[in-house]
């Protein structure tokens, strides 16, 4: 085995490879630019949950909150290869 691969950005591109389109679609669907900064997603998702909670729509509550810890996934993969 190479001692020098590094598993962690493989485990990266993968992960960002397998849900950049995703992460496309919870973009648009939470109004934010194509490339947030981690502080612009959790305002959007704060902003997201106050609205549904406000509606009484608690399966909504739940897919929002996949939909943010999906997204900051991505976006703490894709940092973490461009580091």
């Amino acid at each position: 085995m190479n001692n020098n691969f590094n598993w962690r950005v493989l485990a990266c591109q993968m992960l960002y490879a397998n849900l950049e389109e995703v992460v496309a679609r919870i973009l648009v669907t939470l109004e934010l630019p194509t490339e947030p900064t981690l502080a612009q997603l959790d305002e959007k998702l704060l902003e997201w949950l106050m609205f549904l909670i406000r509606q009484g729509h608690v399966n909504s509550t739940a897919q929002c909150y996949a939909m943010y810890f999906t997204a900051r996934a991505v976006l703490m993969a894709k940092q973490e290869m461009q580091n």
